[in-house]
């Protein structure tokens, strides 16, 4: 009998390391459908309609669940802005005009 460990991975390659977050890019309220969408790996209009039909069916209970959701779901954090990266003969250059 083979005694190896399989791992199947249904979310991708990274979802090992994915974390339900509501999103910064796909969100018309909160984010939280944009969230669940981008870690589920659904489009997050499919999520919002999935979302508006179970809120009319359940007779609001959607909005309550949403609510709660932007409450407990974390924010995703903001990706730190890029910065310029001066190369060391750049630099020389730089010293020598100042001299």
């Amino acid at each position: 009998m083979d005694n190896k460990l399989y791992m199947i991975n249904y979310g991708g390659s990274d979802s090992m390391g994915k974390h339900l977050r509501r999103s910064n890019d796909n969100k018309m309220i909160a984010g939280v459908c944009g969230g669940i969408g981008e870690y589920i790996g659904i489009d997050p209009v499919v999520i919002r309609l999935l979302w508006a039909v179970g809120t009319l069916i359940s007779f609001g209970v959607g909005v309550i669940v949403y609510l709660l959701s932007w409450i407990i779901i974390p924010k995703e954090e903001e990706a730190p802005a890029p910065r310029e990266v001066q190369r060391p003969e750049e630099e020389k250059d730089e010293k020598e005009e100042e001299q």
